[in-house]
């Protein structure tokens, strides 16, 4: 079995030609993805490419922390700014081997720029990757690592309609207050059981924040639990890093509704020297400056950097209610965090006294009943997704480069 080592630029077409970037101010709303170096940046109006393309990080976020490049996939019909290199290969049976062998490249060398990390072109087009001479051998692979990254999204596509659909109750519940409206109408709430229905009130009374149902109270964030922002222990010392307790920072957060490993964690010492930053299992993690707004639930104790405000729930506040309530307060977190200030920053004490319409505990319960399981699921398929992820990154770079060579069997004949 012949491998032999190419460059990227004699395999690809680059079409950085027809990137045009437009700055958010200038961007008209849309459904078109608008994609950056490291991901979609926003939704705008029209489109540059249809079809499915391999992007490439050039300007600001271009290498991972292993030394790997920046590398996605685009489908479909999009926008690419000027800081995402824009790729097909000469032979577009080889799109699922050549993305998985730039994923797997070494690019520490390619990169320039102190202060701004850059890709350029004529580095990554001298980027070396291996090349199995046999075609055949270059799809059985592609397709060995493509089956993992299926699961991984049919794992994702159903978590993502869990939660749509924990939130879908929640909304009709606690915002739209529909078993309210119907019973006030003097009819059974749609699909609820009459125990449940009998929790919720038959009228809706004004308040400072508009009509609420009868009987629940407008409350603060700080009334659900302790707030604790966090604290990044010194990075001088060694003795805090290491593989004990997950430290939770923004990057951790983004795409991940639920979690349960970080990129980075501290020794038990590290996590010791600030016990006071410790968050339980249960735990909503809120991400509060910088990139405001993130909400994520802890499924592992761990403590977290100071981006971030954490709610440690009351007895009488389920941890799942805690969660999506905090999660339906996306919108007014962000803007909290933008008054007087060019920096995304909401303070702790901001973020504490965010009001929020309260229903009595009976009915925090309830929904905590119907929603709990799906936490549970949700946290089940992070983690089964996070092995698969790893058994694709184990066998990836083994597999582009030979050194775990493809059965016969595998082989087409």
């Amino acid at each position: 079995m012949e491998y032999n080592q190419t460059t990227l630029g004699d395999k690809t077409v680059f079409f950085n030609n027809q990137r045009k970037p437009v700055s958010k101010l200038d961007r008209e709303p849309g459904s078109f993805p608008y994609y950056g170096a490291a991901g979609i940046q926003d939704y705008v109006s029209e489109y540059l490419f249809d079809g499915r393309y391999i992007l490439i990080g050039e300007d600001g976020t271009v290498i991972t922390t292993d030394g790997n490049p920046v590398v996605q996939i685009a489908s479909g019909k999009f926008w690419v700014n000027n800081h995402a290199h824009v790729i097909l290969p000469k032979d577009p049976n080889d799109f699922n081997f050549l993305y998985y062998a730039i994923l797997a490249s070494k690019i520490e060398n390619l990169v320039t720029g102190a202060v701004q990390p850059k890709l350029s072109m004529t580095n990554l087009k001298t980027l070396q990757i291996p090349w199995p001479e046999s075609a055949s051998i270059r799809r059985a692979i592609a397709q060995t690592l493509r089956n993992i990254d299926e699961l991984i999204e049919a794992n994702q596509a159903l978590a993502n309609n869990l939660q749509a659909l924990a939130q879908l109750v929640f909304k009709s519940w606690f915002i739209n207050f529909d078993p309210v409206k119907a019973r006030k109408n003097n009819k059974q709430p749609v699909g609820m059981d009459t125990t449940t229905a009998s929790l919720f009130p038959d009228s809706l009374v004004e308040s400072e924040l508009g009509l609420i149902p009868e009987g629940w109270r407008i409350c603060q964030i700080k009334d659900f639990g302790s707030v604790v922002t966090g604290k990044t222990p010194s990075t001088n010392k060694e003795e805090y890093w290491g593989d004990d307790v997950p430290f939770v920072t923004i990057p951790d957060m983004h795409g991940n509704l639920i979690i349960v490993s970080t990129r980075r964690s501290l020794t038990e010492v590290g996590a010791g020297s600030q016990r006071s930053q410790n968050i339980p299992t249960g735990s909503t993690i809120v991400s509060c400056i910088a990139t405001p707004g993130l909400v994520s639930y802890a499924a592992v104790p761990c403590q977290t950097n100071q981006q971030i405000n954490s709610v440690v729930p009351k007895s009488e506040y389920p941890a799942a209610w805690v969660f999506w309530q905090l999660k339906s307060l996306t919108q007014t977190l962000v803007q909290r965090s933008q008054i007087g200030t060019m920096f995304a920053n909401l303070k702790k004490s901001d973020f504490s006294s965010i009001q929020s319409i309260t229903p009595p505990e009976p009915l925090r319960m309830a929904f905590a009943v119907f929603a709990d399981p799906i936490l549970a699921q949700l946290e089940n398929i992070t983690r089964e997704s996070l092995k698969l992820a790893k058994l694709r990154d184990l066998l990836l770079p083994r597999l582009t480069s030979g050194e775990l060579q493809i059965p016969d069997d595998m082989l087409e004949s």
